[in-house]
């Protein structure tokens, strides 16, 4: 039965990446800190060079100087080149620009797959189904459940979409607003003007719309039946540089009797193996502590109560790290989340 299971679900993935859409191409790929490029001008054999996108996004480019390239397409980077280049520098400029090496899109799946770890896209964005297949596969103790944390780049992502999706505020003066004075007039001296000289005019009474915000570390829950075993695509979540999958495992669909989560600013996001006693320090602890952009006084404590309700509590692991406040004793599916430092 085992071997019938695992020749079903070989076929399930090898199917999957047929039906898939064709991936991005390179030309689509954003560049990012740690990727390598090659960069070369057609005819100019001393224009040749290989560089390692710095933190900073800024690379060197001849006697141009830095150029900034971080967050640019590869077309993009081309066209951008090619323009300068072509500003008084070369007639009719032909650069080359090329992705060596991928280094600045990661993401971390970990639990119940055949080779848990850290992966490296090569396109801008991935699927679930296709993260799980670099990992191998699902192991036979897959579970019924995947857990994905959501890093910067979705939350950065989701921010300009709804920056998009705002209305836009109408331009056009009401009816009964005077026109606007000849030009060289301002509205001080223009004729029929009541506005005394050196007045300021009264600020905008309508407040601004401040800027969306999406808070991180927003964890979305699949169902790997509908998924893996149905076939249900609307499961298949678009997976961004940054975001933490776990795929959990038979045990885990029993987690409100086995595990506690620990999920954020910590050096190893991991679900821990729930015994009598644990603590939210000790949890911390065994995810590997904090990171140095933890905020450790804002975590939250997620709990699943006895009725069904979920209720979720600060946590103020600075303060009990220093004795000022009393250890949090955890219960068997727990879920506790350190948010990174707003400064």
């Amino acid at each position: 039965m085992k071997k019938l299971t695992a020749l079903l679900a070989g076929l399930f993935f090898i199917f999957t990446a047929i039906a898939a859409p064709a991936e991005e191409s390179e030309e689509d790929y954003i560049i990012g800190p740690r990727d390598v490029l090659s960069i070369s001008v057609w005819g100019e054999g001393d224009m040749q060079a290989k560089v390692e996108v710095p933190a900073d996004g800024e690379i060197p480019f001849f006697f141009i100087g830095k150029v900034r390239v971080a967050g640019l397409t590869v077309s993009q980077v081309r066209e951008k080149l090619t323009g300068m280049l072509a500003d008084g520098y070369i007639r009719n400029p032909l650069v080359i620009v090329k992705l060596e090496e991928y280094h600045s899109k990661e993401v971390q799946i970990q639990g119940a797959v055949a080779k848990p770890g850290t992966y490296i896209l090569t396109t801008n964005t991935t699927t679930l189904l296709k993260l799980i297949s670099m990992a191998g596969g699902t192991a036979p103790e897959r579970g019924n459940r995947a857990f994905v944390t959501r890093g910067e780049a979705w939350r950065q992502q989701e921010e300009a979409r709804l920056r998009a999706a705002r209305p836009t505020p109408a331009v056009n003066p009401a009816p009964n607003d005077p026109a606007d004075p000849p030009f060289g007039w301002d509205a001080a001296t223009a004729p029929g003007s009541t506005a005394d000289p050196g007045v300021s005019p009264e600020p905008d009474p309508k407040p601004k719309t401040p800027p969306p915000q999406v808070p991180t570390n927003i964890q979305v829950t699949v169902d790997l039946r509908l998924l893996l075993d149905r076939g249900d695509y609307t499961q298949d979540l678009v997976i961004f540089p940054g975001d933490f999958v776990m795929i959990g495992s038979a045990k885990v669909d029993t987690i409100t009797e086995n595990f506690v989560f620990v999920e954020g600013a910590v050096r190893t996001p991991q679900q821990i193996e729930f015994v009598q006693g644990l603590t939210a320090l000790q949890a911390i602890i065994q995810a590997g502590g904090l990171t140095e952009v933890s905020s450790p006084n804002r975590a939250t404590l997620t709990r699943v109560e006895p009725d069904g309700t979920i209720s979720s509590t600060r946590v103020k692991l600075r303060d009990i790290q220093r004795g000022k406040a009393p250890d949090v004793p955890l219960r068997p599916g727990d879920r506790i989340n350190v948010p990174e430092s707003i400064f």
